[in-house]
């Protein structure tokens, strides 16, 4: 049985972020009281119309005042006027930007949240997932392609590795760039002790899986005594590294060093590199 978590997900999934009371009814008041103090659903005004539940047709009905505020009713051909309890009439509207910081929190990213698309993609921050260092984003929404939001991505970063924590889907679909993953978010994730919490296990094994270590063991370069940085030269390939230590010269492969070429410490090494090796630290943060 999906949790009430679960279910504040699927609605999101749907492209839904208004619930109404006839349905919390129905789920697990305990942890509808747990999510409520997570801050993420904000009430909202009291519904307009509701499903009658009298007639055992439920079909919609409008809502009539009899006092503002403390009394009210709905029509039904079959049964006639029908008073209501204004507890029926309670609604949330699920807040998006909390979800994306609660999501976050569990994975102890500190880097201010950044809306890329929205109410619909958010770039979390960054960490190590899998092996390697990774951008993680948080996105959902129904009628928004994954293509798009990967898109999106790869505007933000670059080709740099990334995991796309979504809703409703899983698995890496057919065109999503190398070094991009997805994983269903509401499969990982569960409330806990009042907190969102991310199984992290299970996210660092399928990104294992679905990136096989390259990493091999490489000697260091050897430095003369007395050696300095100005003894030294880079020249950046797009397959390996020539790096001159006083005069010796070294080649090195990517993946000898355990990098892909795609990545971002790769990617900045080019930017030094195309920059003669001085790059402003306002260029750096523009790309």
């Amino acid at each position: 049985m999906r949790t009430v978590w679960q279910r504040l997900l699927d609605w999101l999934a749907a492209g839904e972020v208004l619930i109404c009371a006839d349905v919390v009814r129905r789920w697990d008041k305990n942890q509808w009281q747990e999510v409520l103090g997570l801050g993420l659903l904000r009430e909202t005004e009291l519904a307009a119309s509701i499903v009658c539940d009298q007639c055992g047709d439920a079909h919609w009905a409008e809502i009539y005042w009899v006092t503002p505020g403390v009394k009210a009713c709905f029509g039904c051909e079959t049964e006639g006027v029908i008073d209501i309890e204004i507890d029926r009439l309670r609604q949330w509207r699920i807040d998006t930007d909390r979800v994306a910081s609660l999501v976050a929190g569990s994975l102890d990213l500190s880097l201010p949240i950044e809306m890329l698309l929205r109410e619909r993609l958010w770039h979390l921050g960054r960490r190590r997932l899998g092996g390697r260092y990774r951008d993680i984003f948080f996105g959902f929404g129904a009628g928004l392609p994954v293509a798009e939001m990967s898109a999106a991505i790869r505007s933000s970063i670059g080709p740099g590795s990334a995991l796309l924590l979504t809703l409703g889907a899983d698995g890496n679909p057919e065109g999503l760039p190398s070094g991009q993953h997805l994983l269903d978010l509401a499969s990982v994730s569960r409330v806990e002790s009042g907190r969102v919490v991310v199984d992290l296990e299970y996210v660092e094994e399928r990104l294992a899986e679905e990136t096989p270590s390259t990493r091999k063991s490489s000697p260091s370069i050897p430095a003369p005594a007395g050696a300095t940085w100005r003894d030294v030269s880079i020249i950046v390939f797009d397959g390996l590294l020539k790096v001159t230590v006083c005069g010796q010269v070294h080649e090195k492969e990517f993946a000898d060093i355990g990098v892909d070429q795609q990545s971002q410490p790769v990617q900045l090494l080019k930017l030094f590199a195309a920059a003669r090796g001085t790059l402003p630290s306002d260029r750096i943060s523009k790309t």
